[in-house]
């Protein structure tokens, strides 16, 4: 796989560096990226010839600048009045006079992904307008690994194109089976299982897996439509039977029968290529035996033991909350909320 700079831009706003140094950018590069509301930092510039940043320049503007999403972002708002301002030129030369003569570091960009220049610094009559100002930072492979796991176990829901971005820099920033297993996103963990050829052991996982393997889906949805895409796809598939018994092999079809009941209607699609259909009797017999029931989510419970008066482990929910993403504690909150305080059963999330 080649790496592309897009991915790490999208992603982070940032190019990947080798080495954690600083040079400031010559008044010429200055211009032409302050023009387009941007400024590479200070490890950016050491890291990269000053053409090679030139050559970036048109994908970055691309990249943060011609969405719809930035379109309407407070940044591209800001940065139109630049552009709409009579004295255009004036003002670029004047932001690229103030970071040359404040520097970076009164700026603050190392700490933040975007920098404010104030109206008041621009010594230009009548244009009183502070511009933000996106800062393309620098990252190692090191670091780029542990904002990808970051994001990866945030609980945001990840679009298909951001999927993509993730696998390149996963594959550039060397992640490996250790770290594969800490991600919570699961769609994405089977992406990185099936290109870095690792084989789950847990049955769910595998089973996403599997899916992923078959019909190009990780979502393990019990429908008409998944049942029969799949049935479709295992028609004579020989790499899928390997699958089934390659798990058999490596931690056995007791483990997987664990999840069958759960799972049923998508295990019966795989009935439908014949060789599979011995394997998928086993371990519909080997249920009955070791079937393992879903664990009850203790944060998903919270709101019915609270209606019903049970009394709360607060140990334990402090546990659950420091280990559960952001987007999974606004989700209880808003629970507590509708559910607690008004008189209704669920929630519907937009």
């Amino acid at each position: 796989m080649v790496f592309k700079t897009k991915a790490t831009i999208r992603l982070f706003r940032a190019l990947p560096i080798q080495a954690k140094q600083e040079q400031l950018p010559s008044e010429e590069l200055l211009k032409e990226t302050t023009k387009r509301g941007f400024i590479f930092a200070p490890e950016v510039v050491y890291n990269y010839s000053e053409q090679e940043l030139l050559d970036q320049i048109n994908v970055i503007e691309e990249e943060i600048g011609l969405t719809p999403e930035q379109m309407n972002s407070s940044f591209q708002k800001s940065w139109k009045k630049v552009e709409k301002a009579p004295l255009t030129k004036l003002v670029v030369e004047q932001l690229v006079h103030y970071f040359t003569t404040y520097g970076y570091e009164q700026l603050g960009i190392y700490d933040k992904d975007s920098v404010y220049v104030p109206g008041t610094k621009i010594d230009i009559p009548n244009f009183n307008e502070d511009v933000k100002i996106v800062v393309i930072k620098g990252y190692t492979k090191e670091e780029l690994k542990d904002k990808l796991i970051k994001i990866l176990n945030s609980g945001i829901a990840l679009a298909e194109e951001t999927k993509k971005d993730v696998l390149e820099v996963a594959v550039f920033s060397e992640i490996n089976a250790e770290d594969i297993s800490l991600i919570r996103n699961r769609e994405v963990k089977a992406v990185l299982f099936d290109y870095f050829e690792l084989f789950p052991e847990n049955p769910v996982e595998f089973l996403r897996y599997l899916l992923y393997k078959t019909i190009n889906s990780t979502l393990l949805i019990k429908n008409e439509e998944t049942f029969e895409a799949i049935k479709e796809a295992v028609k004579g598939k020989i790499k899928i039977v390997k699958l089934f018994k390659n798990y058999q092999e490596k931690h056995g079809l007791e483990k997987l029968s664990e999840i069958f009941f759960r799972f049923k209607p998508l295990f019966l699609a795989y009935r439908y290529n014949s060789n599979l259909r011995p394997v998928i009797n086993k371990l519909r017999k080997l249920a009955d035996k070791h079937h393992k029931p879903l664990e009850e989510d203790f944060l998903n419970s919270i709101t019915a033991w609270i209606k019903k008066g049970v009394e709360i482990d607060r140990e334990r929910l402090q546990k659950e909350l420091d280990n559960a993403a952001i987007f999974r504690k606004i989700r209880l909150a808003q629970a507590l909320n509708y559910r607690t305080i008004k008189d209704t059963d669920s929630i519907i999330y937009k």
